[in-house]
C-alpha cells in the first residue's frame, strides 16, 4: 500500500499538466501512486498523461465519460486510492522539491508522539 493517493483532477489543462506531473516524479520520495481522474478533457490533456502513464507505472488514469466538475472528481480519486493518505493536487499546480520527502518525515514523527 502507498502511503500517498495523489489524486489529479484533469479537465483541458494541457498547458499545465505535464509540468504537474513532473513535480511529483521527480521528488526523492517513491511510496505513492498518482490517480489522474480526467473529467471529459477535450484538449490534449489525457494524451500527455497517457504518455506519462506508460513510462510510470505508479500512475493510474481514469476517464468520465461526461464533465462531472472537480468534486465529483476528486470523490472519484478517493475511492480508487490505495494509499493510507491522500493529497489532492490541481492539475496546474506543482509540488515543492522534497515535499513528500517532509511530509512522510512529519507523518513518522506524529504517530511516534502518538504511541
Amino acid at each position: 500500500m502507498p502511503l500517498f493517493s495523489i489524486i489529479i483532477p484533469l479537465y483541458n489543462c494541457e498547458k499545465f499538466i505535464e509540468t504537474c506531473l513532473l513535480s511529483v516524479l521527480n521528488q526523492n520520495f517513491n511510496n505513492y501512486e498518482i490517480i489522474i481522474i480526467n473529467d471529459y478533457s477535450k484538449d490534449r490533456s489525457l494524451k500527455i498523461c497517457t504518455k506519462y502513464k506508460k513510462k510510470y507505472p505508479k500512475i493510474k488514469i481514469i476517464n468520465q465519460k461526461t464533465n462531472k466538475g472537480v468534486s465529483s472528481s476528486r470523490n472519484l480519486g478517493i475511492k480508487s486510492s490505495n494509499g493510507e493518505y491522500v493529497i489532492f493536487l490541481d492539475s496546474d499546480d506543482c509540488l515543492e522539491n522534497f515535499s513528500l520527502y517532509k511530509l512522510s518525515n512529519l507523518l513518522n514523527i506524529i504517530k511516534k508522539q502518538t504511541q
